[in-house]
């Protein structure tokens, strides 16, 4: 009472505060209902308006219907935000519900039942359009971060985002509060992502998305088909993985597990059928950690397959990721050699055919494909990288086959690029079958590092390789040298070394090239055979050019410039002794080798074959070595032929050496020569397998005439071989007759026309040559020493070509034969003989009647020779003689026989000694033409009648004489009588019983003898004296000198026939 005093004291009455609310409460009540009322029934309009409101203030473009505005409850149908027309988020029905607190109302459960979302993401930047400023707007700065406090449902919530890397399709359906608590179901789909050239068909994850203490948590399946970076050579054929991922609320970390398992991929030349293990992982801002255990199926490399690679570790990353460690193990199962060191090992074998290295690739691929079968890999590596080093350690590493054979080891290897790097440990390998080697690595001064090898013989069958001491130096700068001894045995193309030996000198340089062999080099070994060629325990000295290598590539095309001062080799060829010297050797490559005064002896010393090539270039490059051959010369000893000014083209490729296009002389080695020396034209040789063969066209030196074909084998194994000579009608003319070809022709044959085919054959063998062959003619003319021949036609078999030797009994039939009487239609028998001599059998004609016979004689072919031959007629009928020269008024009857030994020398033919001998009983002389001297004397007249007819008992006629000159003839007939058609008178018929012998001897030409018995009866038969060279113009008798003077008067045939008158009578008056 006393506070309500104090202050009436103060002059004015005090106002009692209940009596003042009691009256107003009630209209307070009245107005305040009033206007709630009005606000309930405009809160639709107030709520639009206050969305709008805020809408507009964050400048997004919406519609939308308010279904329900409650004190706690809204629901809004039908939200468009965006270009109604391209929407950005559309919602179907949104529920908000509103709770108290301390602080007023604020929102507590939110439900969207089928939102859509629409969005891009462009060069890396997220947006969902005018969605932007409400999603994306900035944390208040103190605020940590967080995610929503409030309740959330979302039934069938889609978004769809489109981006270079393809679209993306997201499913979210679930409850509760994100920030704790919320669980539900997310589905995300790329049906066709695309990243940096890399494309899949499809990516997916479907798994649950739940939150605690803002959280989020992703688990589930996380899987991707047909991935392909062709630019980067990757593709994987599927990977399925479980995925549990949990990012922090500031989504800048994660950590989670991951569970894998992919189908076959590939990375470049690498690939495998699976990967699959497990990682934890635990990423933060500049550090990340990395536990895995994984391991690959099927792994195939160039170098090497296996069958299963696996590996567990830790992986560290620090210091905003610049400072990593790797520290892991590894273990490989059944380690195989891959595709391409069975392709290296497969290409050693098939390029080096018939070289060392083919049987040992060969034994080294079968060891390794054996020992390497259920094999097993271990060990274990550190790598470390940071402050700009990288290192990586493998203390140790084994490679052990199925029986645990220790195949190869590493032990305590370290690299490190600190310092330029630098490399150490140590190595071994070996194994059943297997090349023992082992090996250092140290670092040296500068830098370098020194690998030094021992490498023990390795041998496969007759091949072996050993590289004793083998030092490679590498050099900071990448280069490489490389120093020590090789050692090299087995079969080289075509042939075989032993022991071959070289000291080693190459620089590999960092840009890939290389050199080797900067100074002389002496190549030694112990026996080298090429094909039947075998040399025994020489050496070879190469040396470069000054101031260059041996041998240079690496960036271009491999070369080799070499020379060496000479060549002095000696050892056996197909068992033959062999001695092979040279001048100075130049070899390119590619390029020419050449060589100059290469001079090959075959056979024992004071024997064999000479070979001299004084100018010889090679053309080295690509799979063949061809050049050129000039004035070169051979000479066999088994076949008596040289050749010289040999020249043409060689080439060798696949083991064959072969020449082409070749010129060069043959001749005859024999003195005299059995033929002029002959051209040569489009030879051609091959030598394959120890086998020469060779073909080439002899023709004539001045008429390029081919006088045959002629085609060699030689088996240099067997020091055999053989030779043909094809002649196909050779045609002997005015411009190329038999004497062109060999001096033995001269005054044997002459003026030959015709053709002449045949083969002949040459073999030799065991020191021994054998020759053949057959040669005929079906039309041949020619000048034979006794008369022209023509039509002759026959085989000539050869026994002995090259002695020019002959089978007996080789017969000619001849059209005709002019031995000074023509005869025709016969056949001559003869043989060639050794010694260059024709041994005719004989010879036989029809000749008048009765046969001309050649008896058997022996000519000797050349110039100068006396040559004789003998004609022998039988039963030549005198009607046969009269008939065959015309003497129409003549009738004669007889048979003769009789010799004609004819003789051919330097001073032309004759006839000496020849006598015709009629047989018994004798025969008749008569003229039967009319007497053409009309005017003759009467005793001249009667004398004529009388003679008309003569009848004799024997007829002799000698003959001797120049076969083309005078002929003196005698002759002499005896018991002459007269015959039947004479004029018979007291005078013949007192004469008819005395012996009478008639002689007459004729000094004249044989046709002049014929034309002077023509001139009895017919005067026309005679020739001006003058044209015949008997008398001058002014009627002067000529002298002529006889050649050959008449022989004395001896009868070949006297002892065989009896006188008819004895001499004295000779001398009565």
């Amino acid at each position: 009472m006393a506070k309500r005093r104090d202050n009436s004291e103060g002059g004015m009455p005090p106002v009692p505060r209940r009596g003042f609310w009691r009256p107003a409460l009630p209209w307070i009540v009245v107005v305040l209902a009033v206007v709630l009322g009005f606000a309930w029934s405009q809160r639709n309009e107030i709520a639009d308006d206050i969305i709008a409101s805020e809408l507009e203030k964050r400048g997004i473009e919406a519609s939308y219907k308010v279904e329900r505005i409650g004190g706690r409850r809204q629901v809004l149908r039908d939200l468009v935000l965006g270009d109604p027309e391209r929407p950005d988020a559309t919602v179907e029905r949104a529920e908000v519900r509103i709770g108290w607190t301390m602080l007023g109302p604020a929102v507590r459960w939110v439900t969207l039942e089928r939102a859509r979302l629409y969005g891009t993401l462009r060069d890396g930047e997220l947006s969902f359009g005018a969605l932007d400023p409400l999603l994306f707007a900035e944390d208040e700065p103190d605020r940590p971060p967080s995610l929503p406090d409030l309740d959330v449902t979302i039934v069938d919530g889609r978004a769809r985002i489109a981006s270079e890397y393809g679209v993306l399709g997201l499913v979210l359906e679930g409850s509760g509060n994100p920030s704790d608590g919320f669980e539900g179901q997310l589905g995300a789909l790329m049906p066709d992502p695309r990243y940096a050239g890399c494309e899949a068909t499809r990516a997916s994850f479907y798994g649950t998305v739940t939150t605690n203490d803002s959280r989020p948590t992703f688990d589930g399946p996380l899987r991707l088909r047909d991935l392909a970076c062709e630019d980067r050579q990757i593709a994987l054929a599927a990977l399925d993985s479980e995925l549990e991922l949990t990012l922090p609320a500031t989504f800048d970390a994660a950590e989670g597990e991951l569970a894998i398992e992919t189908g076959a991929g590939r990375y470049g030349a690498f690939a495998a059928q699976a990967l699959e293990g497990s990682a934890r992982f635990d990423f933060k801002p500049g550090e990340a950690t990395l536990d895995y255990d994984l391991a690959l199926l099927g792994l195939d490399t160039p170098e090497a397959t296996l069958a299963r690679l696996s590996s567990d570790g830790v992986v560290r990353l620090r210091d905003d990721f610049a400072r990593l460690e790797w520290s892991g193990g590894f273990d490989g199962r059944n380690l195989r050699p891959g595709e391409s060191f069975n392709r290296a090992l497969a290409a050693i074998g098939s390029g080096a055919n018939d070289t060392p290295f083919a049987p040992l690739a060969a034994k080294l691929r079968a060891a390794l494909s054996r020992q390497t079968l259920g094999s097993s890999l271990e060990g274990n590596l550190t790598l470390r990288r940071g402050e700009g080093t990288l290192s990586l350690v493998i203390p140790a590493a084994t490679l052990r086959n199925r029986n645990g054979v220790r195949l190869a080891e590493l032990s305590r290897l370290r690299w490190s690029n600190a310092e330029g790097g630098n490399l150490g440990g140590s190595f071994r390998t070996g194994g059943p079958d297997l090349p023992r080697m082992t090996g250092s690595l140290t670092s040296a001064a500068g830098g370098s590092a020194v690998w030094q090898l021992s490498l023990e013989e390795y041998a496969a069958r007759s091949s072996r390789i050993a590289a004793p001491d083998l030092r490679i130096v590498q050099s900071p700068d990448g280069r490489f040298d490389l120093t020590g001894d090789v050692r090299l045995s087995g079969p080289l193309p075509g042939g075989f070394a032993r022991n071959l030996a070289f000291p080693l000198d190459a620089v590999f340089e960092k840009d890939g090239s290389f050199r080797a062999f900067t100074r002389c080099t002496p190549v030694r070994f112990d026996r080298f055979e090429y094909a039947n060629l075998r040399l025994a325990r020489h050496a070879v000295t190469l040396c470069p050019p000054t101031g260059r290598a041996i041998v240079r590539g690496g960036n271009g095309p491999l070369r080799i410039v070499a020379g060496a001062p000479s060549l002095d080799l000696a050892g056996t060829l197909a068992g033959t002794p062999i001695d092979i010297r040279s001048g100075p050797i130049a070899i390119a490559y590619p390029g020419i080798v050449r060589a100059s005064e290469l001079s090959v002896h075959l056979g024992p010393p004071d024997s064999g074959a000479d070979f001299v090539l004084s100018d010889l270039d090679a053309e080295l490059g690509g799979k063949e070595i061809s050049g050129t051959f000039a004035d070169t010369e051979a000479r066999l000893v088994a076949v008596p032929l040289d050749v010289s000014n040999a020249a043409g083209e060689w080439r060798y490729a696949n083991g064959v050496l072969s020449l082409s296009g070749a010129t060069f002389l043959l001749a005859d080695r024999n003195d005299p020569q059995r033929f002029y020396p002959l051209d040569a034209t489009e030879a051609a040789l091959t030598l394959e397998d120890g086998d020469i063969r060779a073909e080439a066209n002899l023709r004539d030196r001045d008429t390029q005439r081919l006088v045959a074909a002629v085609e060699v084998f030689h088996d240099l194994a067997s020091g055999s071989g053989n030779a043909t000579l094809d002649t196909d009608a050779l045609r002997f003319d005015a411009a190329f007759q038999p004497e062109d070809l060999t001096y033995l022709a001269k005054g044997t044959i002459a003026n030959t026309r015709g053709l002449v085919s045949g083969q002949g054959r040459i073999r030799w063998a065991d020191g021994t040559i054998d020759s053949g062959g057959e040669y005929f003619s079906a039309d041949l003319d020619f000048a034979a020493p006794f008369g022209p021949v023509e039509g002759a036609s026959g085989t000539l078999v050869f026994t002995d070509l090259l002695a020019f030797e002959t089978a007996p009994s080789q017969t000619f039939q001849v059209r005709s034969i002019n031995p000074g009487i023509e005869v025709n239609d016969g056949e001559i028998t003869l043989a060639l003989r050794r010694g260059f001599e024709i041994g005719i059998e004989g010879g036989r004609w029809p000749f008048m009647g009765g046969t001309l016979t050649l008896r058997p004689t022996d000519v000797r072919f050349g110039e100068g020779e006396v040559r004789r031959f003998t004609l022998v007629v039988d039963g030549l009928q005198a009607s046969r003689f009269i008939e065959r020269f015309e003497l129409a008024n003549l009738s004669a009857t007889g048979t003769f026989d009789g010799r004609l030994p004819l003789v051919f020398d330097d001073s032309g033919g004759r006839i000496e000694g020849g006598v015709l001998v009629s047989r018994p009983p004798g025969g008749n002389l008569s003229y039967v033409g009319e007497l053409t001297y009309r005017d003759l004397s009467t005793m001249a007249n009667l004398a004529f009648n009388v003679l008309k007819s003569l009848d004799y008992a024997q007829m002799r006629i000698n003959m001797d004489g120049d076969l083309t000159g005078n002929i003196v003839t005698r002759v002499r007939t005896f018991g002459v009588r007269q015959g039947e058609a004479a004029e018979r008178n007291i005078v013949t018929r007192s004469l008819e019983g005395l012996p009478i012998q008639l002689n007459l001897n004729i000094n004249a030409r044989f046709y002049e003898l014929i034309a002077l018995l023509k001139s009895i009866y017919d005067p026309t038969a005679l020739r001006d004296a003058r044209s015949l060279g008997l008398i001058d113009d002014q009627g002067n008798i000529i002298a002529r000198e006889v050649r050959n003077p008449p022989p004395p008067d001896v009868d070949p045939f006297e002892d065989e026939i009896d006188d008819i008158q004895p001499s004295e009578s000779e001398e009565q008056p």
